[in-house]
């Protein structure tokens, strides 16, 4: 029996622990401001910051987004920062290398950049948010799109995606699990389906 692995076993192994550690280094960051939500005439306003990471570049068309924004009151979504756009969807497409549970059923909040390249470390990319109909108490899915450097410190042209969980509205009762155990769960996946195609290759 060969004792080279099965590229197949090799590349789903390695597919499932990236996407696990897409949550380490995340190129885009949004978190609840300190004090909110606020409670509103429509129910409550969550505010969330925006922190671009160090060697990360925002491009036009790159974007950040929560996903599955639940009780979301129409027309609430905004931006204050006049290069992002923000709008809601019913699906936001996956980044590289991202993957997740997405409800069309229960809009996405997504922000736009359209504006000249911006390159992190910046602390503060303006506030970002929405109305929802409930109260605090959930952990939602973020997701982002940006750009990095290659290899040898070229230019900002390899596409970078993270996801990670951001605080928000209390989310209904068959919620997916919050991302961090989704995602070390496909890590361990991926780790156990290694090992066993390294057993089968040395069999």
């Amino acid at each position: 029996m060969s004792r080279f692995l099965p590229k197949s076993c090799v590349a789903v192994a390695v597919g499932l622990m990236t996407l696990a550690a897409g949550e380490a280094r995340a190129s885009v960051v949004l978190t609840l401001k300190s004090g909110s939500p606020t409670a509103v005439a429509d129910g409550f306003s969550y505010t969330y910051d925006a922190a671009l990471n160090n060697d990360t570049q925002l491009q036009t068309g790159d974007y950040f987004s929560i996903i599955d924004f639940v009780g979301y009151v129409p027309g609430s979504v905004f931006s204050t920062n006049p290069n992002v756009i923000a709008s809601t969807v019913s699906t936001t497409p996956f980044p590289p290398f991202q993957g997740y549970f997405d409800d069309p059923a229960i809009p996405n909040l997504l922000f736009t950049y359209n504006g000249p390249p911006t390159t992190g470390p910046i602390s503060d990319l303006g506030d970002f948010g929405a109305v929802s109909t409930n109260g605090p108490g959930g952990r939602l899915i973020q997701t982002a799109l940006s750009h990095k450097q290659d290899i040898d410190n070229g230019p900002y042209d390899v596409l970078e995606g993270n996801t990670t969980g951001v605080r928000g509205p209390s989310a209904p009762p068959h919620a997916p699990a919050p991302p961090g155990i989704i995602l070390a769960g496909l890590g361990a996946i991926g780790m156990i389906g290694f090992a066993a195609c390294r057993r089968w290759a040395v069999a």
